[in-house]
């Protein structure tokens, strides 16, 4: 967590001005053209430090310690992990001197290539002449002819060529590399697009390398594969992180530039969202059919009524401005959904259906429906910082609206604040989804009365100690912004991660920064905020930023959705479990009636089950069971012409019992080793039913 909050410290400049260029990103990849033009011309991959970026990853190391070290909290807590390393091949990486001393040049850039079988044909090593790679290999360096070489023991060599340490499979191979343009692989990296280069880059043919070929085509079924560029970019207080995948992949998302007015992302009023953009009718091609009818009370269907009016575009975000509060006080918003809907009349007439349905299947909600408007409270508990959750649900403007507060959800939009810096900017725009943040302090904005209640309440529920707490604190205010975006455009995938520190602002900046949340952390709340006052004059940084969203009294990315999100999906986790078990209703009533006339009859069946076998549908996948026709071969079932046609959920067991018989369906839906089971059996007055643990 430190060192994402120090990340790119190197290579400093000034912070983007709001709006702005990020020339980092348009300028990423020109230090790794130089190693790339190395490349042998039949190389399918290769991975490329650029010059300087060994010594940048460095830098980061170095401030990540100086951020651990200026607090005793944080500071045993980066000891611990240290000491974790300590054992691990990877506590020698940490040691910049050590390279030092084997001589290295921390300066140079390196690269190695591969051949299909990703076996390495070729590369440069950072050493600063061949002596000092000699030392490292423990081998003599040789003469060939009149060159210099170091033979190595798979009967390659490294030699000097161009002022680097080169390898490859003899002198001839060498030169080569040397004098060459790096071939067809090399030509695709300079064609790719800033986004996509880095200071750290592996990229790969993945058509012509089979372990990738065949794996991208097992697990994310894409098609015509091209280039995948792996790229990370380290400076400037930015850590960037692009994974990129050239071909067909068969993803349900839709243009963003076709997004609805009412769910578009308006990261200028939010301290945190997720927008998704999502092709929703083939997502639900994609997935396990629903039952052709799901009742809600008021005699409105959820599948009709509700999910399948849903267009595909959603935003959920934390606006600016909705402070929670400790103890009594007034509306709090801290969390709002925003959810594209095709028939805004056909879901408002199922919100009173679904709010009685959330009252009965939350035993703690408190549910009232006014106007077409949904009301559910909570209430007021530890997670809660003494304070009733309500959420609010209506339908507006074609889209589905839900507000979650602590105390109320609060009706005033939140007026526009700070706009993304420009390194995240693109992602919140442009990506099919994505998930963004800043201020990830979690009491950056609250009142002192707010912070001192919320950390109590950690201390009693989740046992975190007041020093963990303000390790924790420290780490995450060095956090400017954060996120996450998946796009798929233009034959190709990106999925960049983009983390932006404190450490991107200028040093006067920084450093004011970092000492007015140390006045926080040490109870001088009113001198942290006239810090904060002070720094909201520095226009354009990002600090200036946090100050804005700090006088908004803003929560954190994220604020308490989550609080809502931990009460709806179980509730509606539990309500899709519960729709399922009318598959076992009605086979099984089915099964019994069959039965039933075949002991009427004077039949005499053996017992037989459970069909498909425990467990065969949970292994599929999805906890479906794939119909199966030779399963059901068997003599008691063609005699009941019993068969589930169909994918379904649960297991089917006849059990003979004297003059009777039981029927059964057993499920696990969730897939934990538990069933569900349904039992019906003949009784003196009618069939006799049981249920046991229904929604395993």
């Amino acid at each position: 967590m430190i060192a994402a909050a120090a990340a790119g410290c190197g290579n400093k400049t000034a912070a983007t001005p709001e709006g702005g260029k990020d020339e980092a990103a348009d300028t990423a990849g020109r230090g790794a053209d130089a190693l790339w033009a190395l490349a042998p011309a039949g190389a399918a991959a290769g991975v490329v430090f650029a010059p300087g970026s060994i010594d940048a990853a460095y830098r980061v190391l170095s401030e990540v310690e100086r951020v651990a070290a200026a607090r005793p909290s944080s500071q045993r807590l980066y000891g611990a992990l240290r000491a974790a390393l300590a054992a691990t091949p990877a506590n020698k990486l940490l040691d910049r001197e050590r390279f030092v001393r084997m001589g290295v040049d921390l300066s140079r850039g390196f690269a190695l290539f591969f051949d299909e079988r990703m076996q390495v044909v070729g590369g440069t090593l950072p050493f600063r002449d061949l002596a000092a790679m000699a030392g490292v290999a423990n081998k003599p360096v040789v003469k060939r002819g009149d060159r210099d070489v170091i033979e190595r023991s798979d009967g390659g060599v490294c030699a000097m060529a161009g002022g680097r340490v080169m390898c490859a499979r003899d002198l001839a191979a060498i030169d080569a590399m040397a004098a060459g343009d790096g071939g067809a692989l090399a030509a695709r990296v300079r064609a790719l697009p800033a986004h996509r280069r880095g200071d750290v880059e592996f990229m790969a043919d993945i058509a012509r390398i089979d372990t990738l070929r065949t794996g991208f085509a097992k697990r994310l079924a894409l098609r015509d594969p091209g280039l995948l560029a792996v790229a990370v970019r380290i400076g400037g207080g930015v850590l960037a992180a692009n994974v990129a995948a050239e071909g067909v992949l068969p993803l349900p998302l839709r243009d963003p530039a076709a997004v609805p007015a009412a769910v578009r992302p308006r990261p200028e009023r939010a301290v945190g969202l997720v927008a998704v953009h999502l092709d929703w009718p083939a997502l639900l091609g994609a997935l396990p059919p629903l039952p052709p009818e799901i009742p809600i009370p008021g005699g409105r269907d959820l599948r009709r009524d509700v999910i399948e009016q849903i267009a595909g575009d959603m935003t959920l975000s934390t606006p600016l401005g909705a402070r929670p509060q400790a103890g009594a006080g007034g509306p709090a918003g801290v969390g709002e959904a925003a959810i594209a809907v095709r028939d805004g009349d056909a879901v408002r007439a199922a919100l009173p259906g679904l709010c009685a349905l959330a009252e009965r299947e939350i035993p703690s909600a408190t549910a009232a429906t006014d106007e077409g408007v949904c009301r559910l409270t909570f209430p007021a508990s530890d997670a809660t910082v003494g304070q009733p959750l309500v959420v609010r649900a209506s339908v507006a403007d074609g889209a589905l609206r839900i507000a979650a507060g602590l105390g109320g959800p609060g009706d005033a939009p939140a007026a526009d604040g700070p706009a993304p810096s420009a390194h995240t900017a693109p992602l919140v725009r442009d990506a099919h989804v994505v998930v963004w943040g800043r201020s990830f302090d979690p009491f950056a904005a609250a009142p002192a009365e707010a912070k001192a209640a919320a950390s109590a309440v950690l201390a009693r529920i989740a046992g975190v100690t007041p020093e963990q707490l303000d390790g924790a604190r420290w780490a995450l205010a060095h956090i400017a912004e954060a996120g996450v975006g998946l796009t798929a455009r233009g034959g190709g995938y990106d999925l960049s991660v983009v983390v932006v520190s404190h450490a991107a602002d200028p040093d006067d900046v920084y450093r004011a920064y970092e000492a007015a949340v140390a006045r926080d952390l040490d109870g001088d709340h009113d001198g942290y905020l006239a810090a904060m006052r002070e720094l909201a004059a520095r226009a354009g940084t990002l600090a200036g930023r946090q100050a804005a969203i700090v006088a908004r009294g803003a929560p954190p990315a994220g604020g308490t959705t989550a609080i809502a999100a931990a009460i709806a999906i179980p509730a509606f986790i539990k309500y899709a479990r519960r729709a399922k078990t009318s598959e076992a209703r009605v086979l099984l009533s089915q099964l019994y009636r069959a039965a039933e006339a075949a002991r009427a009859a004077g039949k005499r069946l053996a017992s037989v089950g459970p069909t498909p076998p425990l467990g065969t549908c949970c292994r599929a996948g999805g906890a479906r069971c794939a119909p199966r026709a030779d399963l059901w071969d068997h003599p008691t079932w063609r005699a009941l012409q019993f068969e589930v046609a169909d994918p379904h959920y649960y297991h089917y067991q006849y059990v003979a019992d004297g003059d009777g018989f039981v029927v059964r369906a057993l499920g696990d839906l969730d897939c934990d080793g538990a069933y569900s089971t349904f039992e019906i059996r003949p009784g003196a007055e009618g069939p006799v039913t049981s249920a046991t643990d229904e929604l395993e």
